[in-house]
């Protein structure tokens, strides 16, 4: 695994026993201007671990503040979330001088880089990898937490076997919020902008129901390959632009099980839109295999859009448009990073599909 000489994070003067000591770091996964993503050996175990280390000193003093507090409200959400068989698992963490680690468990890759995998899937296949992303999105709405950043990225496969999709598990709460305890929705505008409700473009306050719809349009994504709406422009201000307006629409708005399962998710209606209980019993994920009209599979269309260089950026690589603010600390294991990881560059960040926006 490449364990060997692996360089040491130093949580030297930590009251708990340090980093060094309980974890063997390994091959590097991603590195970026925040941090690193590398895999780890437990040292007693020898078990495979992700680590996402943020390196606060490798910014600016005012960076290096946003950078913490980003850090802090991840962890005490992620905390909040706790433990869920579709959930990513905070395992770990270590606070140094000039540093956070988030120790999680490991796992395979995100749905983004299954894509192709996905649409060749078994139909009951199809239907439980749904359902299991559902689940995860319902575990943290039981808890009054809004993901606020559902997309194909954010969910990662961690167990693969015989040539089958493993579990589904949901990640990255860097973006993540808990309702107002008195009430009321929600305020800002966060995400990525293909995935964004129509409510959460306009700013005029999100609750819940904006990851049923963010959940939608990442389904939409997956099976057809292509985003729900699909402006001339490629800007994230085009793309908010159609789903404030609900035109262009996507090639697949067509009259089958799948595009009516991701019309009724996608409810333009905040009020009137499924919430999560109810997408899990729409007919769609209720049909059986045979009812199913997912025959038809798309082809490998390509995601990517370019940007004005005429660069393209690729589907997998979802850099944001963070004014210097971290990238959550959880992804994929084979680019387990989230998006941390990414290097954000001046070519590419005004692609549509590239920009994860955060107003916190």
């Amino acid at each position: 695994m490449g364990c060997s000489g692996s360089a040491q994070v130093g949580v030297a003067g930590s009251p708990r026993q340090s980093f060094d000591q309980k974890y063997t770091l390994c091959d590097s996964i991603g590195e970026g201007s925040y941090g690193s993503v590398q895999l780890a050996l437990t040292t007693k175990s020898q078990e495979p671990r992700a680590v996402k280390v943020l390196h606060l000193s490798r910014k600016s003093s005012g960076d290096s503040e946003k950078l913490s507090r980003a850090a802090i409200h991840e962890l005490k959400i992620w905390k909040q979330v706790g433990q869920h068989d579709h959930v990513i698992e905070l395992l770990d963490h270590h606070v140094g001088r000039s540093f956070y680690c988030f120790v999680m468990e490991r796992c395979h890759a995100s749905l983004m880089d299954r894509m192709k995998d996905v649409v060749r899937m078994p139909d009951t296949e199809i239907v439980r990898l749904l359902q299991e992303m559902l689940y995860g999105l319902s575990h943290l709405h039981g808890r009054r937490i809004c993901h606020r950043d559902v997309k194909p990225n954010n969910y990662l496969l961690c167990s693969e076997s015989d040539g089958h999709v493993g579990s589904v598990k949901l990640c990255d709460f860097g973006l993540a919020q808990t309702l107002p305890k008195r009430g009321g929705l929600l305020k800002g505008c966060y995400g990525t902008p293909p995935y964004m409700s129509p409510e959460m473009v306009a700013e005029t306050g999100h609750g819940l129901n904006t990851d049923v719809w963010s959940y939608g349009a990442t389904v939409h994504t997956l099976l057809f390959r292509e985003f729900p709406f699909a402006p001339v422009e490629n800007t994230s201000k085009a793309m908010k632009t159609a789903i404030l307006q609900g035109v262009p629409r996507g090639k697949r708005d067509v009259d089958s099980a799948e595009a009516a399962f991701c019309r009724s998710l996608m409810t333009r209606d905040a009020q009137e839109r499924p919430d999560v209980a109810a997408a899990l019993q729409l007919p769609f994920l209720q049909l059986r295999p045979q009812q199913l009209a997912l025959e038809d599979k798309p082809g490998d269309q390509q995601l990517a859009l370019e940007d004005k260089s005429g660069d393209p950026t690729p589907r997998n690589h979802e850099q944001r448009l963070d004014e210097g603010l971290p990238l959550a600390p959880s992804g994929d294991c084979s680019t387990q990073s989230g998006d941390l990881c990414r290097r954000q560059s001046s070519t590419s960040v005004g692609s549509c599909c590239n920009s994860r926006q955060n107003d916190r």
